[in-house]
């Protein structure tokens, strides 16, 4: 029996190949092609591919890559490559492979697939509203950009500055942010309000009833 060279994670959103191999070469690019094929007849138009284990890509790896990127964007979706192989992405961006995203980590990968959703719906929005001026959608967006950037970005994942609150509601908003992403998918999660933080305590308590009742999947050390 042939074991495969990938790993799939299904989410609500998104869904995670992790290509377990260190080569994406002539022998197995196939694979990946059959694998975003799979999810795409599932209705997946956003697809992280987890390439942190790969060292080796050759042509026929970075033309699967290709095919994948156009499978999704054409859907208005994301394909991410994570890798931080400084040989790997420069392979990449040599190829030139138009609206490919690469990151460095899957969660990098999950908040831009979230933003482009986003993106997405301002802009359905927009067209089933044209009467409303742009200038006020086109505002809504800056701000939730700059609020995304400096609260999500720079205080919770520490991107743009190193400041860890100590107390306050700036601490509490870390946490419950912490705890968002403390399940695998969405199913079962907690603390979906963004700025709007409970008490750690309570989701901590809200995310052990999930688990134990079979509804959540958590992480390792979550809670």
């Amino acid at each position: 029996m042939q074991v495969k060279d990938y790993q799939l994670e299904q989410n609500e959103s998104y869904a995670i190949i992790d290509w377990l191999s260190t080569e994406l070469l002539q022998s197995n690019a196939e694979e990946l092609e059959l694998a975003v094929r799979l999810l795409f007849k599932k209705e997946y138009s956003n697809i992280i591919l987890n390439a942190s284990n790969l060292t080796i890509i050759d042509g026929y790896g970075v033309a699967a890559i290709r095919k994948a990127t156009k499978i999704c964007t054409n859907e208005l979706g994301l394909f991410v490559v994570v890798s931080k192989s400084d040989m790997i992405v420069e392979r990449l961006d040599q190829a030139k492979i138009e609206d490919l995203t690469i990151m460095n980590t899957v969660q990098e990968g999950i908040d831009a697939i979230y933003l482009n959703d986003l993106e997405n719906d301002f802009e359905d929005e927009s067209d089933a509203n044209t009467d409303e001026p742009a200038t006020w959608i086109g505002l809504g967006v800056m701000v939730y950009g700059i609020i995304y950037t400096v609260v999500h970005d720079g205080l919770v994942h520490q991107r743009y500055f190193k400041y860890v609150p100590r107390s306050g509601y700036a601490k509490r908003l870390v946490q419950a942010h912490k705890l968002h992403h403390a399940t695998i998918g969405k199913e079962g999660g907690v603390s979906f309000g963004f700025v709007f933080a409970r008490d750690p305590a309570k989701l901590k308590a809200d995310l052990k009833k999930q688990r134990e009742a079979g509804t959540a999947i958590v992480r390792d050390a979550a809670i």
